[in-house]
């Protein structure tokens, strides 16, 4: 990390792109945005997005008063780095797209870079972001420290998947303001269209039993993450929804943080389920996600559950 953090540092008179992920989320804005101001210190910078902004990261950009550009002509651009993805599915809608350098916690993607910043074990790219801060002597504002924390409080469910480090980071990163300036930052209800989502994939849902642990499938035309989330508030142990848009299949999955005890690992499965899709995959232990080809329903849930089996077992199916 010190050596491609050096190469950062000495970037000046560049037109630099901050590239964020599909439906980008408040951790890739809050390290979009810090990142911005430091290397806006000697460079001209632009943060993007590809397709589309989260409904609680548009809260926050209409916070910090930030413009950001939507599917970018990368050719426009001296120096691009890509934030909080290594996943070419993820930036695919990026025109002439090329690549200097990532900053990421995910599982290691399909992109690559000269320069490569990737922490898989840090629970969110805010916090290597402020150890990237940290290592370039850049003094952070209240403000910055507030945006940084929004990013690792969402990324990590309200703490709830923090680890030692995360809580010595927040540690360092508090300052004249409460934490609960940090959550309103975060603070979005779901608004009707979610509720709907979650409620039609609660209708046509399939359950699946791996002993005394839940799977559900199920499908719709968006809002697949929310739904999962959703799913698993309910009850199930996984959560899986897929949608498809144009040619496109997008998948996304929750779990509870008892299956990291069976060996699950959502990031790696859909990682494979990315591969199998012809596309990509990745995301966190408890939250992977994958986006591909269109193939049937049938066959990539089949897959699917023969991947858990490999952990957990046969499975039965539960009539509902």
């Amino acid at each position: 990390m010190e050596e491609a953090v050096k190469k950062l540092k000495i970037l000046e008179k560049k037109n630099i792109l901050l590239l964020m992920h599909h439906n980008a989320d408040i951790d890739a804005l809050a390290s979009a945005w810090v990142l911005k101001n430091y290397f806006s210190l000697k460079n001209n910078v632009t943060i993007a997005t590809c397709e589309s902004l989260a409904k609680q990261t548009k809260k926050l950009l209409n916070i910090i008063n930030e413009e950001i550009v939507k599917d970018p002509d990368c050719s426009a651009y001296d120096f691009i780095i890509v934030v909080d993805t290594s996943s070419y599915e993820q930036v695919k809608t990026a025109k002439n797209l090329k690549i200097n350098a990532i900053i990421d916690h995910h599982e290691k993607g399909d992109l690559k870079a000269e320069i490569e910043i990737i922490d898989k074990n840090a629970k969110a790219t805010a916090c290597i972001v402020y150890e990237i801060m940290k290592e370039f002597g850049y003094e952070l504002s209240e403000i910055e420290k507030k945006v940084l924390l929004a990013g690792i409080v969402s990324d990590t469910a309200h703490l709830r998947f923090a680890d030692k480090n995360t809580f010595k980071i927040i540690s360092e990163l508090i300052g004249n303001f409460s934490f609960g300036e940090v959550l309103n930052l975060i603070a979005v209800e779901e608004d009707v269209s979610d509720r709907i989502a979650t409620l039609k994939a609660a209708k046509r849902m399939e359950l699946y039993k791996f002993n005394e642990l839940i799977v559900a499938f199920s499908k719709l035309g968006s809002h697949e993450a929310i739904a999962a989330r959703n799913l698993v508030k309910l009850g199930v142990d996984i959560a899986i929804v897929m949608t498809k848009k144009d040619n496109e299949l997008r998948i996304s999955s929750r779990g509870k943080e008892k299956i990291l005890a069976k060996g699950i690992n959502l990031a790696e499965i859909f990682k494979k389920v990315g591969e199998f899709i012809q596309g990509s995959g990745g995301g966190h232990d408890l939250a992977g996600s994958a986006n591909g080809k269109v193939k049937p329903y049938e066959i990539v849930r089949n897959f699917i559950l023969k991947e858990l089996s490999k952990k957990l077992g046969k499975w039965k199916k539960i009539k509902v």
